[in-house]
């Protein structure tokens, strides 16, 4: 009996710690590295470029995220700030707008 209660307690804790490890994954911008769009690979600047037609972009995020790598661009299309996430493939993991507004009362 005195082996079970430690294993009930891990059992119950992995999943926090899990939600936590995923959550600094995603807020941390601390492993991000800027690279200029002419040095990322070909796959994810054609894909950038299908996604954000005539916007310059001129540099891009190189991060990871759940251990993968992934490149991370903002472009300005019809007048509003897209972020733009593509796989070191080129396939597209997510476009959305960004607002940094929203996301500068959220940080405080």
């Amino acid at each position: 009996m005195r082996h079970i209660a430690p294993l009930i307690a891990l059992s119950l804790l992995l999943p926090l710690a899990a939600c936590t490890a995923t959550h600094r994954d995603e807020d941390n911008e601390a492993d991000e590295i800027k690279v200029p769009i002419d040095q990322v690979p070909p796959a994810v600047r054609a894909a950038l470029q299908q996604q954000a037609p005539g916007a310059a972009i001129t540099s891009v995020d190189k991060e990871s995220e759940g251990g993968k790598t992934i490149y991370e661009a903002d472009a300005m299309i019809a007048g509003q700030n897209y972020e733009i996430k593509v796989a070191d493939d080129g396939t597209l993991v997510s476009k959305k707008v960004d607002n940094e507004d929203d996301e500068k009362s959220e940080k405080k």
